[in-house]
């Protein structure tokens, strides 16, 4: 998931590439991740040139222990420059980690071809070499409770499903018995994105499995109303007949128009290149062009899934992006037609313009990215 204000390849939507702090609702927080390489060089070049870089350095005199600061030589300017234009060509499909969530979707798929056994065993494998100390998936370097919660849950469904790893499973239950009562602790700005639709559905999974978890606790209601409040905004006829940011989250739909959907569906087999929904798709469906979506990522990621993938387009937007609000454009006017020309390209940002509908966090970052440029119109 993602958060509102995370990008990273964790959140279950969540990729978390901790991107930036400010977008809301953004589609990468399981995000969470091995971080986008780009954006964070960038930041550590510039951070570097901009303080002088300080540093403190232990120094023993007369047997004693002392600190000394000592401030390091600034970097010349053309050096980060020239570091940053590198970073910036060297961009592929773009980095992001895998996440717990997402992996969890792919591995509760059957094989296809028959049998009461996964079709992705190598996901099963990825969930139980990544189950943190505390009982919990999730990512293991920003503690937000929702992301533990629906992350660990949707691993411990994943093998309960299966009927393995028990005592796997009774660490994670444990962590959920322990911690349910805390969803509403976070922000309402850091919700994951379609965290009130996919966790409901998750919970009666749960149920159905007779996982011993607290169905009644208060903090539950509490999202369920807010998944009911959700769908009376999007009614289903609209779900079925255009790109909205439900697709993101169809694994927390029911009764749904397969043959419908599908005209929503990406070229590359994905559901708004997102594979827990693809997943999903897959479970019902058998679609091919799902499955060797999948087969690429699975293989790509050693059994792992991220959230969103790829995320090529939206690296290379958030790096512009960065670049303009530094106000530091001017000198990389090439590289920043490249990475928007890159995006113009991209056949998702196309169909967004052909039907008006801007829908991914990268096409969110693309409306002041790719509008106006005016650094770039000497």
């Amino acid at each position: 998931m993602m958060s509102h204000r995370m990008v990273t390849a964790t959140l279950p939507h969540v990729i978390l590439l901790r991107a930036t702090a400010e977008p809301r609702r953004q589609p990468f927080l399981h995000l969470h991740d091995k971080r986008s390489r780009c954006p964070g060089f960038i930041m550590d070049s510039l951070n570097g040139v901009a303080r002088g870089a300080v540093r403190c350095i232990p120094v023993v005199r007369d047997g004693r222990h002392k600190e000394t600061f000592i401030k390091d030589k600034p970097r010349a300017t053309s050096e980060m420059i020239n570091e940053i234009r590198a970073a910036l060509k060297s961009m592929g499909h773009g980095d992001i980690n895998a996440s717990a969530y997402a992996t969890a979707w792919a591995a509760l798929v059957k094989n296809l071809d028959g049998g009461h056994v996964p079709q992705f065993p190598s996901s099963i494998d990825w969930i139980v070499q990544n189950q943190l100390p505390d009982g919990s998936w999730g990512d293991d370097t920003f503690f937000m409770i929702q992301d533990r919660i629906i992350n660990t849950l949707a691993c411990i469904v994943a093998l309960k499903s299966w009927n393995i790893h028990d005592d796997t499973c009774q660490k994670g239950l444990s962590f959920i018995r322990e911690n349910m009562w805390r969803l509403t602790e976070d922000d309402e700005d850091w919700m994951l994105i379609g965290f009130e639709l996919t966790l409901p559905t998750l919970i009666e999974m749960a149920k159905d499995l007779g996982l011993d978890i607290p169905y009644d606790e208060p903090a539950l209601q509490v999202i369920y109303a807010k998944r009911d409040l959700k769908l009376t905004k999007i009614p289903k006829d609209l779900l079925h007949a255009a790109p909205t940011t439900l697709l993101f989250s169809i694994e927390g739909m029911t009764s749904l128009d397969w043959n419908k959907i599908f005209k929503l569906q990406s070229s590359d087999g994905s559901f708004m290149s997102s594979p827990a929904p693809t997943a999903y798709a897959l479970m019902h469906t058998g679609d091919k062009k799902c499955l060797e979506f999948l087969e690429g990522i699975i293989n790509k990621f050693n059994g792992g899934v991220p959230n969103v993938y790829p995320v090529d387009t939206f690296e290379r937007l958030w790096a512009a992006d960065r670049l303009e609000r530094l106000g530091i454009s001017r000198y990389f006017k090439s590289e920043i037609k490249e990475c928007l020309d890159y995006a113009y390209r991209d056949p998702l940002w196309q169909r967004n313009v052909s039907t008006g509908q801007p829908i991914t966090h990268a096409n969110t970052l693309s409306v002041p990215v790719l509008g106006p440029h005016p650094s770039l119109s000497d």
